[in-house]
């Protein structure tokens, strides 16, 4: 099927994006049937369908299929046009103008033509964020020209806000500076149209839960939600490239999680599409190796953060006024913090719950994906890495890509810890089954 969306489309993310490994049927799964149906399970109810508004993943991972942004991306994470035909940047990378596909439609639950996408559609739907305090007005206020001061009340003139209708189907966004990474913000649902009089009809029901609660611009309508039951979408009927939805139907099961290795074993007796294994659990041994597919990394990072202002001792063995003192002194030390980050085997620690065939598999070695923004053709985690090698010579070794451990080094770790205590380090880094750092009677390792 067409992977169209900054979030993943959910019958793409429910195949990929899992920490873990998943099992494909390749005669259902990858069908190119036209009348093929996607089967699989979810764990959270979605409770908000307002796109504008929303930021939680349970929500966006439905909304995704619902609706198009200006600016998609392809099955590569390469953002190309949606919505939009084209665009064009100027003002010295403040002004982006981008000139909407004709014939673009609204449509209702039930696949009716409710009206043209228009760009006046665009400003609606950010006008309607600001209005319902939208959770990711963050990624925006502070980029488009005029609209911290409308948010903060210092004119209540919308006109005065840097998006405009250029000409008869161009929306316009005017930046306070140039983003080369602007782009990569549109695969955000506040970005995207909202329909005006359909907003007024809808008043305080507008984005519920419910089938009827919005209207459609995307590849999938939702045909029914049954809260902890089930959630099916349809192929929207009127979405400009049906041509690339090859999967009709999609259901998806509620499922609590309770019993892991029952998805297997659902997944054998064909009622699921796919289905994700646990390398940590039993029922592994059984799993056909060849179907494995490893997924990409969720928003979970390993890493560790230092109290530098630590006022209580409860939870520790420090007793004494002076160890504490000396605790805080290392604490405080770069050089030690490097050490213990250096000698963190993130490996052996995650092979606790992905088992070792996916200890590397599911790491990630910062705080957001590294492709997360792009800009002049380049992913930002191209960018972070640069920064940091430049920061000094101890970081040169570190590779910040997924699915690799890329801050364990042993040699690193010496390097950062006086010579008494690199023994003992190391020695405390031995087991992973915790992150307790040097508690240990033995005053060389104190």
């Amino acid at each position: 099927m067409k992977m169209n969306k900054k979030r993943g489309a959910v019958v793409v993310a429910l195949t990929l994006a899992t920490l873990l490994a998943a099992c494909g049927n390749s005669s259902s799964s990858n069908s190119s049937s036209k009348n093929s149906t996607y089967n699989y399970v979810y764990s959270t109810d979605p409770d908000n369908f307002d796109y504008s508004v929303t930021s939680r993943a349970t929500n966006s991972n439905h909304l995704a299929n619902f609706e198009e942004p200006l600016m998609s991306t392809n099955k590569y994470g390469e953002i190309v046009p949606g919505l939009a035909s084209s665009y064009k940047v100027t003002n010295g990378g403040k002004t982006y103008t981008y000139t909407l596909r004709k014939g673009v439609k609204w449509v209702d639950a039930q696949g009716n033509t409710y009206a043209n996408v228009k760009p006046q559609d665009f400003i609606t739907g950010m006008k309607h964020a600001v209005e319902a305090k939208s959770e990711t007005l963050y990624i925006v206020q502070g980029s488009i020209k005029g609209l911290d001061d409308y948010v903060n009340g210092k004119t209540k003139d919308f006109n005065k806000v840097g998006i405009k209708v250029v000409g008869k189907n161009k929306i316009q966004y005017n930046l306070n500076e140039a983003e080369p990474f602007w782009n990569s913000k549109l695969q955000y649902g506040i970005l995207e149209p909202v329909n005006a009089k359909f907003l007024a009809e809808k008043g305080k029901s507008y984005g519920q839960p419910k089938a009827n609660a919005i209207l459609y611009d995307g590849p999938y309508l939702l045909k029914n939600f049954t809260s902890k039951s089930v959630i099916e979408y349809t192929a929207n009927p009127k979405y400009w490239n049906k041509k690339n939805v090859h999967v009709t139907d999609v259901k998806e099961t509620y499922n609590d999680g309770s019993n892991p290795d029952a998805l297997y074993k659902s997944f054998q007796k064909g009622d699921f599409s796919q289905a994700r294994v646990y390398p940590n659990l039993p029922g592994y041994k059984s799993v056909n190796k060849k179907n494995v597919v490893w997924g990409p990394q969720d928003a979970s990072t390993y890493n560790m953060t230092f109290n530098l202002d630590r006022k209580s001792y409860n939870m520790t063995d420090k007793k004494t006024d002076k160890q504490k003192a000396d605790t805080k002194k290392a604490v405080l030390n770069k050089d030690f913090r490097l050490a213990i980050q250096f000698a963190f085997n993130k490996t052996a620690y995650n092979a606790q719950s992905t088992g070792a065939a996916g200890a590397t598999k599911s790491l990630r070695n910062s705080f957001i994906p590294p492709t997360f923004v792009q800009a002049d053709g380049k992913n930002i985690g191209t960018f972070t890495q640069t920064d940091l090698h430049a920061l000094g010579s101890e970081y040169k070794f570190m590779d910040l890509t997924d699915a690799q451990d890329g801050t364990y080094n042993k040699a690193a770790a010496k390097l950062n810890l006086p010579r008494r205590r690199r023994h003992c380090l190391l020695k405390g880094f031995h087991s992973q089954s915790s992150l307790i750092f040097l508690k240990r009677k033995n005053r060389r390792c104190s």
